[in-house]
């Protein structure tokens, strides 16, 4: 086979291998579907290196978010929000959450101070202070985020917040 035919061949023998690789994410994201309770220790062996693949569409935050639930007056608030994102990022998920809640019209950044605990339980005494600032939430978000490592719950979710707003 010269090299024109072996060149012309290629795109064919990438089309199909990418076409098999697909056929077997799909049949990989089917069987990792919670259909039939399966044991973990399942393994099949194609002589492959094993993956592990999870749904496309998960079920609760990323493995990087966490979560937090809480309330503002009587408002139920439940967020997501990425730990290693700057502090802006928390922020912007806080406002999102507002946003669906129809609270956005009552947020006044410069007032707002999130109290975060590691279960609705905790101490008030063992909040900590998270003030919503812009340019402060930002200085002080390294020190927030190492005290929430230190004291979020193990299990979803992983924080309780509760939001106080300064008298004006």
């Amino acid at each position: 086979m010269d090299s024109y035919q072996q060149t012309s061949m290629a795109p064919n023998v990438r089309q199909t291998y990418g076409h098999v690789q697909a056929l077997r994410d799909t049949q990989r994201m089917h069987a990792a579907e919670p259909s039939a309770p399966a044991p973990h220790s399942r393994h099949i062996n194609h002589g492959q290196p094993t993956h592990t693949t999870t749904p496309l569409a998960p079920q609760g935050p990323s493995s990087g978010q966490l979560q937090v639930v809480g309330l503002w007056d009587k408002t139920p608030i439940k967020m997501s929000f990425d730990p290693d994102a700057p502090g802006e990022s928390f922020y912007q998920a806080f406002y999102q959450w507002a946003e669906r809640r129809k609270r956005g019209g009552d947020l006044e950044r410069h007032r707002m101070t999130l109290w975060l605990k590691a279960s609705k339980n905790t101490p008030d005494g063992e909040a900590y202070e998270l003030g919503l600032k812009e340019g402060e939430l930002e200085e002080l978000w390294e020190t927030a985020v190492d005290w929430i490592q230190e004291n979020k719950s193990p299990k979803a979710p992983h924080l309780y917040a509760t939001v106080e707003i300064e008298a004006g």
